[in-house]
């Protein structure tokens, strides 16, 4: 198989210039990067963040889950509301120095992005056998999505919250957005993960896919 058709989008889902960016840090543990007016906003709140040469760092003395969450939720309030950014989403996403399994706080997952946190998802590729052909189901995306509306998609395709597992995500995902009976999603087979990092008019997008492959009926 010939990889070259793939090397270009590969290569566009791994730009961005470190030089339009602040590092975002928590307790000195580096979660994001910042882009204008992002960090120009915050750098407003300075009994909340403190913003110099180094990057955006938050108070320490905001030193616990919950009030990271409360003080990210209000700020985000406020990119809203001065329009920086354009909506909120209603999903929980991690912010996190690891991985999802030790975060320091949730966020709104619309405001990812512009905060520059890394955001997990999970993709499953939906295929039947028909003789030796292997067929796969493409999905399309809505036309109304404000991502990529009218685009092909794999079969499922969702983001992770926080605190919910793996496999519970997947079958919410599938059902959602394609009707699969769970005793058939649990014959998905994990193949592996896609990380990447981005930079997109907004923000940063350091995202890492879970993806699986899903043998369907006839």
């Amino acid at each position: 198989m010939k990889l070259q058709g793939y090397q270009r989008h590969i290569d566009r889902l791994n730009e961005w210039n470190r030089d339009n960016f602040k590092a975002l840090y928590f307790d000195s543990h580096l979660v994001g990067y910042l882009k204008e007016p992002v960090w120009s906003y915050l750098s407003n709140r300075s009994e909340l963040f403190t913003v110099n040469e180094r990057g955006v760092s938050l108070n320490p003395q905001i030193n616990s889950f919950e009030l990271r969450t409360e003080i990210l939720d209000e700020v985000v309030n406020g990119l809203v509301e001065s329009s920086v950014m354009t909506h909120r989403h209603g999903e929980r996403y991690p912010v996190t120095h690891a991985d999802r399994d030790t975060a320091l706080a949730t966020i709104d997952r619309a405001a990812a992005a512009y905060f520059g946190l890394r955001a997990y998802g999970q993709h499953l590729n939906g295929y039947v056998r028909n003789g030796s052909e292997l067929l796969l189901w493409i999905a399309r995306r809505s036309a109304d999505r404000r991502v990529f509306p009218d685009h092909l998609d794999n079969m499922v395709a969702g983001g992770l919250p926080h605190e919910i597992s793996l496999a519970d995500n997947l079958h919410k995902e599938c059902q959602e957005e394609a009707s699969v009976p769970s005793h058939i999603v649990a014959q998905a087979v994990p193949i592996g993960a896609i990380t990447y990092r981005t930079e997109t008019p907004v923000g940063l997008k350091p995202d890492t896919l879970y993806c699986y492959d899903l043998e369907l009926p006839p």
